[in-house]
């Protein structure tokens, strides 16, 4: 299985993405106690801000496309878990301007992919401004599917039908419940063992109300996660893994509360 290149994405694009509405916020591990020392949400921003103080360096000396994409990625990985607007700000404003770079010289999916990731972290520091940045995150997120729409795992069909699900509907914004279907079952389609097609998916059918179905998605999801304990690095994706773990938590006490066994 191909291992995530952010987030949340996905990482997170922890994709997964985290919504620029207000999804959850990050804390625990998957089979960790929250008090891990390694793992807290504080350690966790720390690394964070040191993986992109790291490739801002490089990017001094080294400015090229990959090194320009690593720092777009970390960026939207800082502004994904911080909990200050000012540094989420400054950060995505960074991403932005580096994600943009890329495409000035080579119009790459992702190039287009974290710069949709970074736009949504400067949403989440906006207000009336918010809609016009979803519009260009749409945009973005399409553009890197039809470059490569299987990058990170589905990455842009997984993000892509994220925002279709948690944007404002018709005529505020682009919120859709069937391209938001259409987006998320596209991105399982192409990675149905990436955990967060999985785990997205799942959610959606609870916001449905399509709590049968989402049972069955999250018995195959816990049958991964099951696996992938011993094999998947959980100190390189800390962030990640820490996301699933409270995603899921989330997903499980709305079908315990939904009322059919």
């Amino acid at each position: 299985m191909t291992m995530p290149a952010t987030t949340n994405s996905s990482l997170r694009i922890r994709v997964g993405m985290l919504s620029i509405f207000g999804m959850l916020t990050l804390a625990n591990t998957w089979g960790q106690p929250a008090t891990s020392s390694t793992n807290t949400p504080s350690s966790l921003h720390s690394k964070a801000l040191r993986n992109v103080d790291d490739c801002r360096e490089v990017l001094k000396t080294n400015a090229t496309t990959i090194t320009r994409i690593k720092f777009a990625k970390e960026a939207f990985l800082l502004g994904d878990i911080t909990t200050d607007s000012a540094e989420r700000e400054s950060v995505a404003l960074e991403g932005i301007e580096t994600a943009r770079a890329v495409l000035s010289t080579t119009n790459l999916a992702a190039g287009n992919y974290y710069l949709a990731l970074n736009l949504g972290e400067l949403a989440r520091t906006r207000t009336l401004t918010a809609i016009s940045l979803i519009k260009q995150m749409e945009q973005h997120f399409k553009e890197a599917i039809r470059l490569d729409e299987t990058y990170d795992n589905g990455g842009p069909h997984r993000h892509l039908g994220n925002l279709y699900l948690e944007a404002p509907g018709w005529p505020v914004s682009i919120g859709n419940r069937a391209n938001a279907r259409l987006h998320i079952e596209k991105a399982l389609l192409l990675a149905p063992k990436y955990p967060e097609n999985l785990l997205l998916y799942a959610e959606a059918l609870v916001r449905w109300s399509e709590f049968d179905k989402a049972r069955q998605k999250v018995a195959s999801l816990q049958a991964l996660l099951s696996k992938m304990r011993e094999t998947f690095d959980r100190d390189q994706f800390a962030q990640l893994w820490a996301d699933w773990h409270l995603r899921l938590d989330a997903v499980l006490g709305k079908l315990s509360q939904s009322g059919t066994p």
